[in-house]
């Protein structure tokens, strides 16, 4: 972009305050339209991965054998899911309005991206922006995408766990049902799912629909731009 661009079509004509203009408001159009997002994503993908790592953590626990198989020690198992549980009930209300703004911002740099592609001729200068656009948008909607979806996945691998710790207990003890019954509430508990206020729920074929939708987004755009080519009416005229 000019300084024209930034000073509303004024014209500076000193070679050195034009360049020194272009300089700052390019730099903070940039930090405010990709880093800031950028940065927003990251710290929201580190808080979510380091939650995960408790969830892997505590199925580690689970699967080796190194505790002793008693009712006592079923329930600090159970108090243990109780409080990741709460954990994590905080971490989706806590990034819920977070997560929205941050995939509303990531569509809009994409769609940006994508639609200018439908234009027939685009500008030199134009290119650099849409692809900053372009990759903003996916590094944004793919990270947190990727990162929300780990934990449902994790705490079903949990609850895997625990199913397989039940089957061994049920197997090797004959009051086995009556000593596992706090972990069949642990098990039949509905897993937890990262969402946008409420809107967008991170499961896990949440990355496929997501594939699927800008896959089906640049054929119609493909498919417009052949329609709208220099040959193509040439031939309908």
């Amino acid at each position: 972009m000019s300084s024209g661009n930034w000073t509303f079509v004024y014209r500076i004509e000193n070679n050195i305050i034009r360049k020194f203009v272009d300089f700052i408001c390019a730099y903070a159009y940039y930090s405010t339209y990709m880093e800031l997002p950028l940065f927003i994503a990251l710290s929201i993908s580190v808080l979510i991965h380091q939650y995960g790592v408790l969830l892997l953590e505590y199925k580690k626990d689970l699967i080796s054998n190194n505790f002793p198989r008693t009712p006592v020690y079923y329930s600090k198992i159970a108090k243990e899911y109780n409080k990741i549980e709460e954990d994590v009930i905080f971490l989706k209300e806590t990034l819920s309005v977070p997560l929205f703004f941050s995939l509303l911002l990531s569509v809009l740099h994409l769609y940006t991206a994508l639609s200018s592609i439908s234009q027939l001729e685009i500008p030199l200068h134009s290119v650099m922006e849409l692809c900053n656009n372009a990759i903003t948008g996916a590094a944004v909607l793919f990270s947190l995408a990727y990162f929300s979806c780990k934990i449902p996945e994790y705490m079903s691998e949990i609850k895997t766990s625990i199913g397989s710790l039940i089957d061994k207990h049920e197997f090797n003890h004959s009051n086995g049902v009556k000593d596992l019954l706090i972990l069949h509430r642990i098990q039949r508990k509905e897993t937890i799912y990262l969402s946008a206020c409420d809107a967008i729920y991170f499961k896990r074929n949440f990355l496929l629909s997501v594939y699927g939708a800008l896959l089906i987004f640049v054929l119609l755009i493909s498919n417009l731009r052949m329609k709208n080519s220099p040959a193509n009416l040439s031939v309908s005229s």
